[in-house]
């Protein structure tokens, strides 16, 4: 499995089957949308991410944000696509007008999605949806090769809360997680931001 300094992201125009100024109301449209994003998820590395730049759009309303943001990282959260990942590309601005729904839906499905203002600075990256602090906390702090034991002595927690917390972050697809093998063949999971390598 790819470690986070090996990641790639795959960056890909959006929305795909119109032109940007088209506006994107209905579910019909989202569900159109979402098929061909779903399959650019599938076809990446594991490891990989796709970074979905929706820089352009110009208006998007809550069902067609529900149909396709919520059930893509609806399914994502529930494992299908395995080990990968997906970004939004958007500014501060744009998240806060045209793609406020986007972050609406997602809090709705009680799911939080990584976005980055470039994908080429996409270490200057937050969080969108609904992710609570105690998450929140913990994301910033994981720095990559990070275990349980090490976050929870960090974060001043015990470490079956520390568990739970990671275990949350993986699922959403906000945090990377591997499993190492000491030399005395002791395992355990180490952990590391998804956007590390950028």
């Amino acid at each position: 499995m790819p470690t986070a300094s090996r990641a790639t992201m795959k960056v890909v125009e959006f929305p795909q089957t119109r032109e940007a100024d088209t506006p994107l109301g209905n579910r019909q449209l989202g569900e159109e949308e979402r098929t061909l994003l779903e399959q650019e998820v599938a076809k990446a590395e594991p490891g990989g991410i796709v970074g979905i730049d929706a820089r352009r759009v110009e208006f998007l309303n809550y069902t067609f944000a529900d149909e396709c943001f919520g059930k893509l990282f609806s399914r994502m959260h529930a494992g299908e696509f395995g080990e990968r990942f997906a970004v939004l590309v958007a500014n501060k601005s744009r998240l806060e007008e045209e793609l406020k729904d986007v972050s609406v839906a997602l809090a709705a499905r009680k799911l939080a999605v990584l976005c980055v203002d470039d994908p080429l600075h996409a270490q200057d990256w937050r969080v969108i949806g609904e992710l609570p602090k105690s998450l929140e906390d913990t994301l910033n702090v994981v720095e990559a090769g990070d275990t349980n034991e090490a976050l929870a002595g960090r974060l001043g927690i015990n470490l079956t809360t520390c568990n739970n917390r990671t275990d949350r972050l993986v699922k959403l697809r906000l945090l990377r997680r591997t499993l190492h093998q000491g030399e005395l063949g002791y395992k355990q999971y180490e952990f590391a931001p998804v956007l590390a390598s950028f």
